[in-house]
């Protein structure tokens, strides 16, 4: 699991090398709203981590707006994504048919900033079952 702080730099830790199969990889990270379904594909920076052989760290910055491919990616403060780091051998451009094989997936948690929760009434209704 992966937090990121909203509107703060981050460096999470991933473990991509190992089954990254291509000589000279760049990375980018799909990322899937569990709340809206929608999905941004970030580019990730280079690997900051000291011990690259048994993890990776990458620069991630949350903001105010998007800039996907130079890691700067603006989240749903509260939200839960499902992420996919795939691996690629291009060095830009941040669409999906310029993912590569999946070295890593998981789940990231936005912590910080204001939630915008529905309240539920007492005329909404909530289908659990059909």
């Amino acid at each position: 699991m992966i937090y990121i702080k909203k509107n703060k730099v981050n460096f999470p830790v991933v473990t991509v090398t190992e089954k990254t199969t291509i000589p000279t990889p760049y990375y980018l990270m799909r990322l899937t709203s569990k709340d809206t379904l929608e999905e941004k594909i970030l580019r990730l920076g280079p690997d900051v981590g000291l011990n690259p052989v048994r993890y990776n760290m990458f620069e991630i910055t949350e903001s105010t707006s998007d800039d996907l491919d130079n890691g700067v990616i603006n989240l749903n403060a509260g939200a839960e994504y499902n992420y996919v780091i795939h691996q690629t051998p291009y060095a830009s451009g941040n669409t999906s048919n310029l993912l590569g094989e999946v070295v890593e997936r998981g789940l990231l948690t936005v912590e910080g900033g204001e939630v915008n929760n529905k309240i539920i009434t007492d005329n909404d209704t909530i289908k659990v079952f059909e």
